[in-house]
């Protein structure tokens, strides 16, 4: 099953364009993460919120189509998760594991490239004031970020 995949940091628009997606048929998927839920999050909805015991043992019993630490913390893509959907958001990483497991040509790689002072006024406006969080934030997506390229189209959009 073909894939579109988005890809983009922190506050870019992926969750909005995912939405586009949803609201013309598309099913997106939920990974699995061991962060904590936020403010008007929903189990289920935006994660399958986890501990870090369960996401061990899914691992352990090869649940994940694909998984990787951020930061703090794991994110995953079921197996189960990745037959269901047709519209992904994934992480660099993630595209770089499509290649290894095979199936990066079988996926559309949509990378949203939101200008840095844009997504950090997304982010304080989204915390109500601006934290030392929202700059490691930031700046773990510069280096994650630093020399992608495995994209099928770009879009620079500061208006999502």
């Amino acid at each position: 099953m073909n894939k579109i995949i988005l890809v983009g940091k922190g506050a870019s628009g992926k969750n909005f364009l995912m939405e586009r997606f949803e609201n013309r048929g598309f099913h997106h998927l939920v990974s699995h993460t061991t962060r904590p839920i936020r403010p008007k999050e929903k189990d289920g909805r935006e994660y399958h919120f986890i501990s870090e015991k369960e996401f061990n043992r899914m691992i352990e019993n090869d649940e994940f189509f694909e998984y990787q630490k951020f930061g703090d913390y794991y994110y995953g893509t079921s197996k189960k998760e990745w037959e269901m959907s047709n519209v992904v958001i994934m992480a660099p990483q993630g595209v770089e594991n499509l290649k290894k497991l095979g199936v990066r040509q079988d996926c559309f790689v949509i990378y949203i490239d939101i200008p840095y002072h844009i997504r950090k006024e997304r982010l304080c406006n989204r915390n109500g004031r601006h934290t030392d969080e929202i700059e490691k934030r930031l700046m773990n997506d510069e280096i994650e970020f630093d020399g992608f390229k495995d994209y099928d189209l770009r879009i620079e959009n500061p208006n999502f």
